[in-house]
């Protein structure tokens, strides 16, 4: 085989046996080690290489001769990477080949526009340099230009190579981990973070609080760090909980060279053990704090302070928290999430080291005029903290952001005619610094109502049940027919036809109404008697529910509403001229409604003598009885959204972990629920979020369901 010089060479091999020994050889002579590689190529490393495996009580095996021809090198390095630091003074330069000490550490032999370059130093491999600058602006681009730079054989970057990096930009609702392997102790770390000896870190991660997670490792040192926003001006306590020794600091403004120790852990604690903290573990009892007014840390809103955590660990668990409290407030109890998340805290990172991912997109949907419209995404990113934007467009017209539309699904108001083509798309953003734009999908509106849902009272009710509905179905006589609070429902089977109301319905679009807000609003104490009432006594007390013309407030059709407080029977009232809608209300207040109009209401052609019956939950869910059988409505404040088809029931689309943190995402709307165990009885805790939850992957066990 022929390699070139300065580059790598490696020989392998692939034996088999229990147990298996190696030794390599050159031209005959044994070379130490299990697996042979030379890192950087030379001529002296030309030979015949061959291998001998060999175990106890088995024979040995020599594999057969590689003979090894190295050339001359003549390829000319390249730049292949440049990072800026979140320091602001350097920008590290990968090349594709080691290069020599006398030509990478000139600094003449780089350029930056806009930037001085006062440095350069070799890594000890020969793949890297990192160069010392002026001060760069925070989240800008810059472009390197190099020349004169060899690598081992001679060869040089070709004239005015150049590459950019961009400077480290602040990203809101991140903290910045690193870990360096190998042990040591809290003291040797906090010195070489100081004087700036610690060198690159092994591992790099994020988080969206000031937690690392734990179970992380063993045997190596640790720093988080973060630049605190205060939320309000006043005294602010600091607590921690750290495996194993540990240090905390905070600067006094927002420069990390003004840190000072304010808290530690001298042995080991759990993981948000806040309650149980020690003394020097809170920075209002830390004896040892360098905080200028002793334990008392006054803090101004809005101000940035630079916050950090330095930890050793040795073996076993591992990880550091942070959180505060304001001075005077509760400690938070044990196994309470950091409060350092959000907009109080963040970190400067590179961005475009960040990158996020859209797994499915947005689909564009055919939708029947007075309905709504759910759009939605799942995405995610490689540091978590995902927030999202929607946006809606005219055709042809500019993108604008949905007021409130947060979340990773969006459900629009009722739509019209007039939304055909609009629109739509969602903007993801990281830290309000890295973004990433959803493809668009567009809303095609069909015109006419939503089609009647066919079906007998026993269907009726099985299918309201199947929503935590208890259902009484009822014959024709409606006297005497109560109801229970909650989330009971009476329907009037459809022979039902005495009294003021035939045989035939009809029904046809009602106005939107919000039907609690109209009990509450706007009431006037009235008397409802006589022949009125249908199965009442004369005289009893009704709620009038009209505005000064004698209109319903809310937009209701021509006519008042009439609310009558018995509990156990239908109240009936005449119908005037204009076609009052008379109904009343069953059991307890905003328990329910029921109620009919008079056929002058209909807009098409119908007789008067003809009503249609309505019915209206507490909860805002109604079911609407024509001629050709019940018609089911999602809400009676949205008339529109009916319940067939079912809607789409919740699912959880995804699981992820990533640095310690546990993502959880659903669409179809619900309720992401956690129960600790699944031995009865169960108890269901409604957790935060609505489409995403995150929280750290710390502690016992949960279950998870998503509900509506």
């Amino acid at each position: 085989m022929s390699v070139p010089a300065n580059s790598r060479l490696d020989f392998g091999v692939v034996a088999t046996g229990d147990p298996l020994h190696y030794q390599w050889s050159k031209d005959g002579t044994d070379i130490p080690g299990a697996t042979f590689a030379v890192a950087l190529a030379a001529p002296a490393d030309a030979g015949t290489y061959r291998v001998r495996c060999y175990g106890a009580g088995q024979t040995a095996v020599t594999s057969s001769p590689t003979v090894v021809t190295i050339t001359t090198d003549t390829t000319k390095p390249t730049l292949v990477e440049a990072r800026g630091s979140t320091d602001f003074v350097r920008v590290r330069l990968t090349f594709s080949e080691p290069l020599t000490a006398p030509s990478a550490t000139t600094t003449g032999n780089y350029t930056i526009a806009g930037l001085a370059v006062t440095a350069a130093a070799l890594s000890t491999d020969g793949y890297q340099v990192t160069l010392t600058t002026a001060r760069q602006a925070e989240n800008t681009v810059y472009t390197i230009t190099e020349n004169n730079v060899q690598d081992r054989g001679g060869n040089a970057v070709a004239a005015d190579s150049t590459i950019q990096f961009n400077s480290a930009a602040f990203l809101s609702g991140l903290v910045a981990w690193e870990r360096w392997n190998g042990g040591g102790s809290i003291a040797g770390l906090i010195t070489a973070v100081a004087d700036g000896t610690i060198g690159p870190s092994d591992v790099q991660w994020t988080t969206s609080l000031f937690e690392s997670g734990r179970g992380l490792a063993d045997q190596y040192r640790g720093r988080g760090w973060g630049w605190f926003k205060a939320p309000a001006s006043g005294n602010y306590v600091f607590i921690t909980t750290v495996d194993d020794n540990a240090r905390l600091f905070l600067s006094t403004d927002a420069n990390p060279a003004n840190k000072k120790a304010i808290a530690a852990e001298a042995t080991w604690s759990n993981n948000r053990e806040w309650s149980s903290a020690t003394e020097e573990q809170r920075s209002d009892r830390y004896w040892e704090t360098e905080w200028p007014t002793w334990n008392t840390i006054t803090l101004v809103k809005d101000r940035m302070y630079y916050l950090e955590g330095l930890w050793q660990e040795g073996g076993g668990g591992d990880g550091m928290e942070v959180t505060y409290i304001m001075e005077g407030a509760a400690t938070p109890a044990n196994g309470t999430p950091s409060v350092l998340t959000g907009p109080v805290i963040g970190t400067y990172l590179d961005p475009t080291t960040i990158t996020i991912a859209i797994s499915e997109q947005p689909q564009s949907l055919v939708q029947l005029e007075n309905t709504t419209a759910t759009f939605a995404v799942t995405a995610s990113s490689s540091v978590g903290a995902l927030a999202y934007q929607w946006q809606k467009a005219a055709p042809g017209g500019a993108f604008a952001n949905v007021t409130g539309a947060n979340a990773a699904s969006y459900t629009t108001p009722i739509l019209t005619l007039a939304d055909d083509g609009t629109r739509y798309r969602v903007v993801l953003t990281v830290g309000g610094v890295v973004t990433k734009t959803s493809d668009e999908a567009t809303i095609t509106i069909s015109s006419g109502s939503p089609p009647n849902v066919n079906v007998s009272d026993g269907l009726l009710k099985s299918r309201l049940e199947s929503r935590d509905y208890d259902v009484q179905v009822v014959g024709s006589d409606a006297d005497d027919v109560s109801m229970a609070t909650g989330k009971d429902i009476v329907v009037l089977s459809s022979t039902f036809g005495s009294g003021n109301v035939t045989d035939t319905y009809k029904n046809v679009a009602i106005p939107v109404i919000n039907w609690e807000q109209a009990i509450q609003d706007d009431m006037v104490m009235t008397t409802v008697g006589g022949s009125a009432d249908r199965g009442t006594t004369g005289g009893q007390t009704a709620l009038d529910i009209v505005d000064a013309t004698h209109q319903m407030a809310a937009g209701f059709p021509a006519g008042n509403l009439t609310v009558v407080t018995a509990t156990s029977e239908f109240a009936w009232g005449q119908p005037n001229a204009n076609g009052n809608v008379v109904a009343r209300l069953i059991g307890t207040a905003n328990a329910g409604i029921y109620g009919y109009d008079k056929g002058a209401l209909l807009t098409d052609g119908t007789p008067a003598a003809e009503r249609r019956v309505m019915f209206f939950m507490s909860d805002n869910v109604a079911a609407v009885m024509n001629d050709a059988g019940w018609r089911l409505f999602d809400a009676a404040i949205d008339w529109a959204q009916h319940l067939a088809p079912v809607l789409p029931a919740p699912r959880i689309a995804s699981i992820t972990l990533a640095n310690g943190i546990v993502t959880i995402q659903w669409t179809n709307g619900g309720t992401l629920q956690s129960t600790p165990s699944l031995t009865p009885p169960v108890t269901w805790t409604n957790e935060t979020g609505s489409g995403s939850f995150s929280t750290a992957a710390t502690g016992p066990a949960k279950y998870y369901r998503v509900t509506r």
